[in-house]
């Protein structure tokens, strides 16, 4: 029975470690779409790997990249209420180009995240809106 109860535990715990892992709120993410009950979805203009991205990090601080500058600052993260703000967002400021604008104006409206796997949705304009990004490399 012991041998059993050991072994059971073990996978247990390692199958916990594996989830929690694979939704880490705390890595990189490219954003793939824009979405709102007004316009529906709507992929961002120009969109490559380097740019319209964020890095969360353990500190809660983060970084990133919108069309055309580097930002970067730190968020407030409520892991119960799936609270999440941007308390702070700052970067380079050249003139932006595409969707950069539509994306860091976003950033500053996001309040709530859902993480599912390799998807995080950050919502905005009371959830009826969201930026979904992907976990990236």
């Amino acid at each position: 029975f012991m041998v059993v109860f050991t072994s059971l535990s073990f996978f247990a715990c390692k199958d916990e470690k594996e989830k929690e892992e694979s939704v880490s709120l705390f890595s990189k993410w490219q954003l793939t779409e824009f979405v709102s009950n007004d316009f529906g979805i709507k992929i961002p203009s120009n969109s490559n790997n380097n740019v319209y991205w964020i890095k969360i990090n353990k500190d809660y601080s983060f970084e990133g990249q919108s069309y055309s500058n580097e930002i970067y600052g730190n968020i407030s993260v409520n892991t119960f209420t799936n609270e999440l703000t941007f308390t702070k967002i700052d970067g380079t400021e050249i003139a932006e180009l595409f969707d950069g604008e539509l994306f860091v104006e976003n950033l500053y409206k996001v309040n709530k995240y859902e993480l599912i796997k390799d998807t995080l949705k950050l919502f905005y304009n009371d959830n009826q809106n969201y930026l979904k990004f992907k976990k990236g490399n």
